[in-house]
């Protein structure tokens, strides 16, 4: 059954922050407005907080703040979770 990610964040926009260095130089105040969905990848957060965060490679490889802030939602390979296996999930993240 698929997640139900487009009924928690009605009526937002939604961007996609990837860890470029291009990304680091430009204004992030609109990013930051009601109403926006910022969703980082991997490393990405290195230059910005988003709400939601999607890591693919081992934990790691990932600055140590990613996992203690408690303000961003964490998505990754079900192999890098906690490895129980039982968080109903068919779709490998946790």
């Amino acid at each position: 059954m698929p997640w139900p990610f487009p009924y928690l964040y009605p009526g937002h926009s939604c961007f996609l922050l990837c860890g470029g260095p291009s990304f680091a130089g430009l204004d992030h105040g609109p990013l930051m407005q009601p109403g926006v969905l910022t969703i980082g990848v991997n490393n990405a957060v290195r230059s910005f907080r988003p709400q939601l965060w999607v890591g693919v490679d081992p934990p790691e490889h990932f600055i140590r703040s990613i996992w203690l802030d408690p303000t961003m939602m964490k998505f990754t390979p079900r192999q890098f979770g906690d490895g129980n296996g039982e968080d109903g999930n068919e779709d490998g993240y946790t």
